[in-house]
Protein backbone atom coordinates (compact mmCIF):
# COMPACT_ATOMS: atom_id res chain seq x y z
CA UNK A 1 0.00 0.00 0.00
CA UNK A 2 0.88 3.60 -0.86
CA UNK A 3 -0.09 6.67 1.06
CA UNK A 4 0.94 10.34 1.04
CA UNK A 5 0.30 12.81 3.95
CA UNK A 6 -1.61 15.45 2.35
CA UNK A 7 -3.22 18.67 3.34
CA UNK A 8 -6.62 19.18 2.39
CA UNK A 9 -10.04 21.66 2.67
CA UNK A 10 -13.34 20.45 1.99
CA UNK A 11 -15.70 22.89 0.20
CA UNK A 12 -18.47 24.10 1.98
CA UNK A 13 -21.93 22.78 -0.16
CA UNK A 14 -22.87 26.16 -0.87
CA UNK A 15 -19.52 26.28 -2.93
CA UNK A 16 -20.28 23.07 -4.83
CA UNK A 17 -18.90 20.40 -2.51
CA UNK A 18 -20.68 17.90 -0.43
CA UNK A 19 -23.45 17.63 2.01
CA UNK A 20 -21.32 16.19 4.70
CA UNK A 21 -17.81 15.57 5.79
CA UNK A 22 -16.61 11.75 4.83
CA UNK A 23 -14.69 11.52 8.55
CA UNK A 24 -12.90 8.47 9.54
CA UNK A 25 -11.09 6.17 6.91
CA UNK A 26 -12.53 4.61 3.39
CA UNK A 27 -13.62 7.83 1.84
CA UNK A 28 -12.70 6.90 -2.02
CA UNK A 29 -12.84 9.32 -4.22
CA UNK A 30 -10.86 10.49 -7.19
CA UNK A 31 -7.81 12.81 -7.69
CA UNK A 32 -7.12 15.51 -10.18
CA UNK A 33 -3.77 17.38 -10.80
CA UNK A 34 -1.94 18.62 -13.75
CA UNK A 35 0.68 16.26 -13.04
CA UNK A 36 -1.25 13.00 -14.31
CA UNK A 37 -2.85 13.18 -17.76
CA UNK A 38 -5.92 11.25 -16.39
CA UNK A 39 -7.91 11.29 -12.98
CA UNK A 40 -6.68 9.02 -10.28
CA UNK A 41 -8.34 6.68 -7.59
CA UNK A 42 -7.70 7.30 -3.84
CA UNK A 43 -9.04 6.38 -0.65
CA UNK A 44 -8.76 8.78 2.10
CA UNK A 45 -7.52 7.81 5.76
CA UNK A 46 -7.72 9.62 8.93
CA UNK A 47 -10.19 12.77 8.46
CA UNK A 48 -10.60 13.83 11.89
CA UNK A 49 -14.29 14.83 13.88
CA UNK A 50 -13.29 18.15 14.24
CA UNK A 51 -12.63 19.00 10.39
CA UNK A 52 -15.07 21.71 9.04
CA UNK A 53 -16.03 22.83 6.08
CA UNK A 54 -13.38 25.37 4.36
CA UNK A 55 -10.84 24.47 7.07
CA UNK A 56 -7.64 22.82 6.11
CA UNK A 57 -6.50 19.88 8.17
CA UNK A 58 -3.71 16.97 7.64
CA UNK A 59 -4.57 13.26 6.24
CA UNK A 60 -3.31 10.40 4.55
CA UNK A 61 -3.94 9.64 1.02
CA UNK A 62 -3.67 5.67 -0.61
CA UNK A 63 -3.01 5.78 -3.92
CA UNK A 64 -5.38 3.03 -5.09
CA UNK A 65 -3.85 1.57 -7.79
CA UNK A 66 -0.25 2.25 -7.30
CA UNK A 67 2.42 0.15 -9.94
CA UNK A 68 -0.79 0.18 -11.86
CA UNK A 69 -1.63 3.63 -13.36
CA UNK A 70 0.89 6.63 -13.99
CA UNK A 71 0.03 8.97 -10.98
CA UNK A 72 2.93 11.19 -12.26
CA UNK A 73 6.00 12.77 -10.15
CA UNK A 74 3.79 13.71 -6.99
CA UNK A 75 5.96 15.56 -4.71
CA UNK A 76 5.63 17.93 -1.43
CA UNK A 77 3.50 20.86 -2.57
CA UNK A 78 2.07 19.25 -5.50
CA UNK A 79 -1.41 20.76 -5.56
CA UNK A 80 -4.50 18.69 -5.94
CA UNK A 81 -8.36 18.30 -6.11
CA UNK A 82 -10.75 15.67 -4.98
CA UNK A 83 -13.49 15.46 -6.97
CA UNK A 84 -16.70 13.08 -6.93
CA UNK A 85 -17.75 12.58 -11.00
CA UNK A 86 -17.26 16.33 -12.33
CA UNK A 87 -17.90 17.95 -9.40
CA UNK A 88 -14.38 19.20 -7.26
CA UNK A 89 -15.45 18.62 -3.10
CA UNK A 90 -11.58 19.56 -1.97
CA UNK A 91 -8.86 21.17 -2.54
CA UNK A 92 -5.29 20.44 -1.30
CA UNK A 93 -1.40 19.31 -1.35
CA UNK A 94 0.60 16.79 -0.70
CA UNK A 95 3.09 17.11 2.44
CA UNK A 96 5.60 14.80 0.83
CA UNK A 97 5.87 11.83 -1.67
CA UNK A 98 4.52 8.85 -1.28
CA UNK A 99 5.65 6.21 1.02
CA UNK A 100 5.71 2.18 0.66
CA UNK A 101 4.30 0.74 3.75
Amino acid sequence: MVTVPVKLSFLPYAEGGRVCLPFGSGYAPFLRTDLADHDLAVRLNDVPVSAEFGQEFSAELVLTYWGDRDYGPLSRGTPFELIEGPKVVARGFFLSEPEQS
